[in-house]
């Protein structure tokens, strides 16, 4: 806690950055914003000491070699529980969507019935995946049909809710993506306290 406070204090060493973030060890990372042009900043020039704020994150992962096999919790492979849906449907009739929480915020539905043949034959043919991995410092959920050691992604669109905005923090662009068999929406609104 002390090197944490030794360095959210030491101002004039923080603002001689262009970027400013602190993780101590605990898996929390510390970065230093201001909110500005109805956005948070992460350049700090122009912007005084009663305009900054430390937002704490999760810290992200280590880049590790890319053909290691590392264990991410909140990189979710769902093709198993894709096909195996689609499979019980076709059998059945009964149930046509499959329900996955990413990092315990978003419920993210795929519409098994309307999986795109393309899609589903690279799954069948087991050459691709369809994963749900994080996306931007919020960790929000996108969906990618994984392909060639390359993500492409096919959904990102959040079902906008009452206390939530999607935003791109820090970006000019943010080109969104959506697909008619996939939805993603808020699971734990502010709403519900």
């Amino acid at each position: 806690m002390n090197r944490l406070l030794a360095c959210v204090w030491d101002l004039p060493m923080i603002r001689a950055k262009v970027s400013s973030s602190v993780t101590v060890g605990s898996g929390v990372w510390w970065r230093l914003m201001a909110y500005g042009k109805n956005q948070l900043r992460t350049s700090l020039q122009d912007f005084g000491v009663k305009d900054l704020s430390w937002v704490a994150l999760r810290q992200p992962a280590a880049k590790s070699d890319p053909d290691r096999e590392v264990f991410r919790p909140l990189k979710l492979n769902v093709t198993h529980q894709l096909l195996q849906s689609r499979q019980e449907w076709l059998s059945n009739q009964e149930t046509d969507t499959l329900e996955v929480l990413f990092d315990r915020r978003f419920l993210v539905s795929f519409r098994v019935d309307k999986i795109p043949n393309q899609i589903l034959d690279s799954l069948l043919s087991k050459s691709s995946s369809i994963q749900v991995i994080p996306r931007t410092p919020w960790i929000l959920p996108q969906v990618v049909h994984h392909y060639q050691r390359k993500d492409f992604p096919i959904h990102k669109s959040i079902i906008r809710q009452e206390f939530f905005w999607e935003k791109e923090y820090g970006t000019k662009l943010f080109k969104d993506v959506s697909s008619d068999w996939i939805s993603i929406e808020l699971f734990r609104p502010v709403t519900a306290l």
